[in-house]
């Protein structure tokens, strides 16, 4: 086993133990303050509606990570297939660029394209739709001020829960 995770096998054996003392735990790893994180939602969506790089870049941690998981799947778009991205984007000037260059053109593109806020993982989320059909539910954790990672699910076996 410590050969698939480039660990110690003594290592493995304690990251199991502690994974099974957790196991089934009411307790919650972190608090969200719904009003801080909702105004940082809020503030994020105006910064991409204005096309506002600054702002957007404001809003963003330095060592911030952009994370996306698609299951394979993907979005066709003009004719240019669109897939989740197979490694995290790190910093917040090549976080802003991607949101800033790639959002608008989904919202183009896509037909009957729209977007909602929605309760997922205990939070406000931004989910995506094109007319009922969910395309993408995307989760911001924030310090209460910045925007530490940003988490993006287009597998549309995890998202069929959220048809409209």
């Amino acid at each position: 086993m410590g050969e698939i995770f480039n660990k110690s096998t003594d290592s493995c054996r304690q990251i199991l133990k502690r994974a099974k003392e957790n196991l089934g735990k009411d307790k919650k790893r972190f608090e969200i303050d719904l009003k801080v994180h909702e105004k940082v939602l809020q503030n994020f969506l105006r910064a991409i509606d204005e096309g506002n790089m600054e702002d957007l870049i404001d809003l963003l941690k330095q060592d911030i990570q952009m994370v996306t998981e698609g299951g394979g799947a993907g979005l066709t778009l003009k004719n240019q297939r669109l897939r989740a991205l197979p490694k995290p984007i790190l910093g917040k000037e090549n976080v802003s660029r991607l949101i800033l260059t790639l959002l608008p053109k989904i919202r183009e593109s896509v037909p009957n394209f729209t977007e909602d806020i929605t309760f997922a993982n205990g939070m406000p989320c931004i989910i995506t739709y094109s007319g009922d059909q969910p395309l993408s539910l995307v989760a911001l954790e924030t310090d209460g001020e910045q925007i530490r990672n940003i988490y993006v699910q287009t597998n549309p076996e995890k998202l069929k829960h959220f048809k409209k």
